[in-house]
């Protein structure tokens, strides 16, 4: 089968059937193409807690794609689809999709190829499954942020509402964590493509949205065109996104000073990020005062659910640090 022929395939629907059974839990279950595959049928399934069930029952090089399994409910999330549409499309992972329809991508799955490196295949699989697994409330936070219109770099977002235990209610950003130098690190374990951003420059250059940056040579013994089809990942492929040397795990003060201010009491602004305002059903006859209170109003620092986050600091970052760029 060749790529033409399996993304007509996959966008007919043809693939639907192998995760038809599953319960979007947190396991990966991913099926796989050949390329001597003669139709749209695949010829080996996947499952387990994370990506190492595809790296050691994957057939090794006869394989050109592997598709894994997404949550078709957020076809009609409009922050899913931008941020999945950011993954694809946009970010340092990009080349790893061979399908780049968010919609299609939702309904019926990631298609992966094989033919890249190995370590960079592994991050756009984990970060392809964000919505089915051990953070999929924190995705939903993601998809309510970027749907608000908030322009925040998806992946520090990512970073953000993984590590600090972001949830939504609808209205506003809920954290169960503060911002912490733990918060700024992520271990091989997190099943997240990333490690240290403890200063601006870690944070920026992780960021960089684009498949040519040279990152992938903090890899001695592996080649950038070493690719999945014929190894598997190399050992700490968490680190792929930065070539800096490794943090002291001391966040910088400035870094520090600025997502400290997502928090109430400690910066100016409204952690409601939904169109609240405008579904109000009865007409203010005093706007004048109503706009005095709106500037004197400071939510409690604890809700249910964890302490409301301001977002303005993160748009503010994003745009400082030229995020993205």
């Amino acid at each position: 089968m060749d790529i033409e022929t399996l993304l007509r395939s996959h966008a007919a629907g043809a693939f639907e059937q192998v995760f038809a059974l599953s319960n979007k839990s947190q396991v990966v279950r991913a099926t796989s193409v050949r390329e001597e595959d003669t139709g749209p049928v695949e010829n080996r399934r996947y499952a387990g807690p994370c990506h190492a069930c595809v790296n050691r029952e994957i057939l090794r090089p006869s394989t050109f794609a592997v598709i894994t399994e997404s949550d078709p409910t957020l076809v009609e999330n409009e922050g899913a689809i931008l941020f999945y549409d950011w993954l694809i499309n946009r970010s340092f992972f990009s080349d790893v999709f061979l399908c780049k329809d968010p919609v299609l991508s939702l309904r019926y799955g990631f298609v992966k190829s094989t033919n890249v490196n190995a370590a960079r295949w592994l991050g756009a699989a984990q970060l392809s499954r964000l919505a089915t697994s051990e953070y999929k409330l924190s995705a939903k936070a993601i998809y309510d942020i970027l749907s608000s219109g908030f322009k925040i770099h998806p992946l520090l977002l990512v970073l953000l509402a993984t590590n600090l235990g972001w949830s939504t209610n609808g209205r506003a950003i809920l954290s169960k964590k503060t911002i912490s130098n733990y918060s700024m690190h992520c271990a091989g374990l997190t099943h997240l493509p990333m490690i240290h951003f403890h200063n601006e420059e870690l944070l920026k250059e992780a960021c960089i949205d684009s498949p040519n940056k040279p990152t992938l040579a903090r890899f001695s013994n592996e080649n950038p065109q070493t690719f999945f089809k014929h190894v598997s990942w190399s050992q700490g492929s968490n680190s792929i996104l930065t070539v800096a040397p490794q943090s002291n795990g001391e966040m910088s003060r400035n870094l520090y000073l600025k997502l400290e201010g997502m928090f109430p009491g400690n910066n100016k602004g409204s952690s409601l990020f939904g169109k609240v305002e405008g579904k109000l059903d009865y007409t203010c006859f005093w706007p004048k005062a109503v706009k005095e209170l709106q500037k004197s109003y400071r939510p409690s620092s604890e809700v249910a659910g964890g302490r409301e986050v301001y977002l303005e600091p993160l748009v503010t970052l994003t745009k400082q640090l030229n995020l993205g760029n």
